[in-house]
């Protein structure tokens, strides 16, 4: 995801303001910290027990030191995710006392779940992409790391991991999660890349089935919900039900279904992947290969 390299310099555990940095990107209160990792009692399946739901719409501010772009990074994300699930976003009014504020910090970073108050998503040098903020929405959200689910369909290469950051690639366990009946999925936008945690640079995420690895992709190459998770979000919060298609109001985004699931899928129609990869470009990079 975008940040790595600032979120390596962040020091796991204890954080000044009472969290528990954890997963490169997750700031847990204390009882998530034990819920999760402590007592063993694994967090449901992209909702933590102890976290709290939102309820709609979700306020937010951004902070002034963004730039206009950056700000239609943050908006957009947040119009992509409304396209497509129940979920609305709204600028905060005096009013409004929990709600989330996305602002410059260390690395790229989130709570779990609605924690009350003002809820920081930190998005330091390295983390303004559409992708990355959605995925640090998603934490917010209550989602948890996708390559971590029982279900999980890769192999861990260790040897290339850091050994510091080994822990954060303990899967889940089957009876400790309800993934509420949605699989695990390589597309997902809250799975890490193929070289996450890596010491030496090396690949650290490895596909069971090799050819399916092109689909595990950084999240920062992404702009848009996998359909896994836009199924776990309406589950979570919807009852099962999908969104409107007509965004939040905050953007640009109108809503359809032709459009690019991936950031770099201009460049790659450029280059002729639509007629080289037709499995994935014709799907996922609908609007550059001009199937709509």
């Amino acid at each position: 995801m975008g940040g790595v390299e600032a979120a390596k310099q962040l020091q796991y555990g204890l954080q000044e303001d009472g969290t528990m940095l954890s997963e490169l990107d997750m700031r847990l209160t204390p009882e998530q910290y034990g819920d999760m990792y402590m007592t063993g009692t694994r967090s449901k399946r992209k909702f933590e027990r102890v976290a709290r739901k939102w309820t709609m719409p979700i306020p937010y501010t951004i902070a002034n030191h963004f730039s206009s772009r950056e700000r239609g990074y943050i908006t957009t994300a947040m119009d992509n995710i409304s396209k497509v699930t129940c979920l609305k976003f709204k600028a905060k009014s005096s009013s409004d006392r929990n709600y989330i504020n996305y602002q410059n910090g260390n690395g790229c970073n989130s709570p779990l779940g609605m924690v009350g108050g003002r809820q920081n998503i930190n998005l330091g040098n390295g983390c303004r992409h559409i992708g990355t903020v959605i995925h640090e929405i998603g934490h917010s959200l209550g989602l948890v790391h996708e390559h971590q689910l029982p279900d999980r369909k890769i192999w861990i290469e260790y040897k290339n991991v850091n050994p510091t950051w080994a822990r954060w690639f303990q899967a889940y366990s089957a009876n400790q999660i309800d993934q509420t009946g949605v699989p695990y999925d390589y597309r997902s936008i809250m799975h890490y890349g193929i070289r996450a945690f890596s010491g030496n640079g090396g690949q650290t995420i490895h596909a069971n089935d090799k050819s399916k690895e092109y689909l595990i992709q950084d999240t920062w190459h992404k702009s848009q919900l996998a359909q896994s998770d836009i199924q776990v979000i309406n589950n979570i919060y919807c009852g099962g039900t999908g969104g409107t298609g007509t965004g939040t109001g905050t953007g640009t985004g109108t809503g359809g279904n032709c459009t690019d699931n991936n950031g770099q899928c201009a460049a790659w129609a450029a280059r002729g992947e639509c007629q080289k990869n037709p499995k994935y470009m014709l799907v996922y990079c609908k609007q550059s290969c001009k199937v709509c």
